[in-house]
């Protein structure tokens, strides 16, 4: 529905790009879907560092489903920071 106004040639390219995505079989692709499942995995993070424990369970299983080195790597950095701590020195209230 999102591209049926589209020409036909741009939505075969786009068509294209998906069946590769979803087949997960070339590079662009698994880092794609890793950049994706760690977009998600951040949310449940900083959802999880605010006391929903709900978010726990995907950032439990969530890094399981990752499957670039990069991905495991840059997971690995992030998995025990605090994710509310960025915003304490954006801003200086002094006058």
């Amino acid at each position: 529905e999102q591209v049926e106004s589209l020409g036909a040639g741009f939505k075969k390219e786009l068509k294209a790009l998906r069946t590769e995505h979803d087949g997960q079989r070339t590079p662009e692709s698994l880092v794609a879907r890793d950049a994706d499942i760690f977009e998600c995995l951040i949310q449940a993070k900083e959802y999880s560092d605010l006391g929903f424990k709900n978010a726990e369970k995907f950032f439990r299983k969530g890094p399981l489903h990752l499957r670039t080195k990069s991905a495991k790597k840059l997971w690995r950095a992030v998995k025990d920071w605090d994710s509310n701590v960025w915003w304490e020195k954006l801003s200086k209230f002094d006058r």
